[in-house]
């Protein structure tokens, strides 16, 4: 058996376990060089290697491209051709991203879906407010021009015609919102259109203000 060369660590550890009895085992990051090592694969070179896998990759290096893109690619010679006609696999981070929670018992019956189908103007408003990060300037005919800005705007859209009508508007609150709605109110009057019902989400049209004028 050839000779074994002891570190400063053995030493003192030999040193050390003589006095309380049997001596700790040795301790070597490197491992004994007689021993072979082992080396564990990572997750992806477990990967199958076939067709079906190497089309999974290419659509994972390209953002998650549409997979028909990918096979047009592959059949014009920019991509290897076999990936044309293989099958193709399932991106389960696509899925999840097209995936949508709907609570079971919020999800209406086919007869309110009948019953929320608008036939005519003013049966049914949908009313959203987007808001901008850049402000719009405020239009001016005469006088010292003004430094407010249009921040925000009311839409209106009737569900029976698509037809949009939009309010610019200087801020988000209500009071402003309630003034979208008159002058929106307004113009459809002026066409014969009597607004019945306004189909909103949250926000200023939770408040008050805005809910008093509904009635």
């Amino acid at each position: 058996m050839p000779n074994e060369v002891l570190t400063n660590e053995e030493d003192n550890s030999t040193e050390a376990g003589t006095t309380g009895g049997a001596s700790p085992s040795a301790f070597n990051l490197d491992g004994p060089t007689t021993m072979r090592q082992i080396v564990v694969e990572g997750e992806e070179d477990r990967q199958p290697t076939n067709a079906a896998a190497e089309f999974l990759c290419y659509h994972q290096k390209f953002n998650h491209v549409s997979l028909k893109k990918i096979q047009a690619m592959a059949k014009r010679g920019m991509l290897p051709r076999r990936l044309g006609n293989c099958p193709v696999p399932l991106c389960t981070a696509c899925l999840y991203g097209k995936a949508k929670k709907r609570a079971w018992r919020s999800k209406p019956s086919d007869m309110d879906e009948v019953r929320l189908i608008a036939t005519k103007p003013g049966e049914c408003v949908s009313v959203d407010q987007p808001t901008s990060p850049t402000p719009g300037l405020v239009a001016q005919v005469s006088g010292a021009l003004t430094k407010t800005r249009y921040t925000t705007a009311t839409v209106f859209v009737d569900h029976a015609t698509d037809f949009g009508y939009l309010h610019l508007q200087r801020s988000s609150g209500a009071a402003d919102t309630v003034k979208a709605k008159e002058a929106f109110e307004r113009f459809a009057s002026e066409h014969g259109v009597r607004v019945q019902h306004y189909h909103t989400v949250n926000g200023v049209f939770s408040l008050n203000e805005w809910r008093s004028k509904c009635v």
